[in-house]
Formats: C-alpha cells, structure tokens, sequence
C-alpha cells in the first residue's frame, strides 16, 4: 500500500507562459495561499494528515520555469509547498508505454466517447453540476437552482458568471499539425488520479519535485481555485465518473473543493 496523507491539497495554480512574460503571484494566488493556510490549521486542529502541491500549467507553455524560485516564493508568501508538478507530465511518454491521458482515454466507457478524425470526445452534456460540484463557493448551489427555475436567459447569464457551460461537449484531444494534443479537462482528470496514487497514474509521482519528507498521495483532495476553473473541473470530474474501472470511477467521491 502506498504511503498517503489524509489530504493531498492543490493551491496557487500557475499558468508557465504568464509568469515567463514577468507576472508575479497575482491577486489570486495570494487569496488561495490565505485560504490554504485556513485550511491547514483546520485539518491539523482535527488532526489531519496533509501534503501541499502547485501546479504548473505549462503544457502549451514555450518556456520553462525555475521552481526553485517558485518555492522560495511561495516561502516568502507564508506557504511552502511539499510537491511542484508540471502539468505537461501526464503527456509524455516516457512515464509508460502510453502516455497516460491516452490511457486514461482508453479507460472511459465506449459509449461515452466519440472519435473523429481530429478529435476524441466525450459525447454526453456538461450539464451536471449539482451532481459533483462540492465548491464551498457560498450561493453558488443557490444561483444555479434559481437560475433554472427561471428559464434558460437566466442559465447563459450564469454561464457568463461561472465560464460553465451547461450544454457542451468534452473534447479530450485534437490534432495540430502532426502532434496529438490533449485538452486541459483530461490532463486535469490525470493530475487527480495521480494525487490519489490510482495505476498507472501513480507512477507520475516518481517525476515530480519534492520538497518535504511528506508522502503524495492522499486519501482524498481538496484543490484550492478560482471559480473561473469551474468549467474545467466539472468536465474533469465527469471524465473520472464515465470510466470503466469502479476504482477509477469511485475516486469522484474523493475529490474536493475549495473555489473563491
């Protein structure tokens, strides 16, 4: 069994191209560290084990970041984290004879998933946000039952609000020219497998940066995010509850929220 932390917490989401072109941590990464230093002293008050990861957002990134400087940053900040993790790992192939968005590509039900000749994707509608979306976002439930009630204007105003499309399919991956690209959503969905030590995603781990002694992977997740990355977890969340593994499919219930 592998060794895991009650909580595997994500918090300062960083996109690699803003932070090459000279941005520093921005509004909202020091609102996420100050709720991420809420909920660590929470946890250890109930006496929870947790480890801290940053995400790298650097897939389509042209440049590579220092995450030394990253975690002395975020030292400074008050928050150091355990793990740094770049996202583009859950598309390589040197991890396992596939990369592993392929296979969790091939791990979704087949009647869920649709191919055409430049792209794979997820035939169903978003559309099911008060089936997974635990946002601790206060009124956010709220909004979206009201917003129902009073008829479709009222859903597309609060698509403008949240970014979370009610009625849209989910692309998985694309072709550019040559490459076979993968889709934010399922790379999104790996990076959460990893965290929960699920095979293959487990041997991610061994190509992350650590900085603590602390184990990775966690008994369950909580991610620290905007409400703008709603969208984009909810398709995440659908992907993991539409495969063919119960193992893969019962993680759902493991993952966590905290978006502001």
């Amino acid at each position: 069994m592998l060794p895991e932390v009650d909580y595997n917490i994500e918090y300062a989401h960083i996109y690699a191209d803003q932070f090459a072109q000279g941005e520093e941590f921005g509004e909202e990464h020091l609102k996420s560290i100050e709720l991420t230093k809420d909920l660590v002293k929470r946890l250890e008050t109930e006496g929870k084990t947790y480890c801290l990861c940053v995400l790298i957002d650097n897939y389509n990134a042209q440049f590579s970041l220092n995450q030394e400087q990253i975690f002395n940053e975020l030292g400074g900040l008050g928050l150091s984290p355990d793990f740094i993790v770049e996202e583009s790992l859950f598309a390589k192939n040197e991890i396992s004879e596939k990369t592993l968005a392929q296979h969790l590509i091939e791990s979704l039900s087949d009647k869920y998933v649709k191919k055409a000749k430049e792209k794979t994707a997820l035939a169903i509608q978003s559309n099911n946000i008060l089936g997974w979306a635990n946002s601790n976002k206060k009124g956010f439930k709220e909004m979206f039952v009201e917003a129902v009630e009073k008829g479709e204007n009222a859903l597309e105003d609060l698509e403008d609000k949240s970014g979370y499309n009610f009625s849209s399919q989910t692309v998985l991956q694309y072709q550019e020219e040559q490459n076979t690209m993968y889709t934010c959503p399922l790379l999104t969905a790996c990076w959460h497998l990893t965290r929960l030590g699920v095979k293959p995603f487990d041997k991610a781990a061994k190509h992350i940066s650590v900085y603590s002694g602390k184990p990775f992977f966690g008994e369950k997740l909580i991610t620290v995010l905007p409400s703008k990355y709603i969208k984009i977890e909810g398709m995440a969340m659908e992907i993991v509850s539409l495969a063919k593994s119960k193992t893969i499919k019962k993680k759902k219930n493991k993952m966590e929220y905290l978006f502001f």
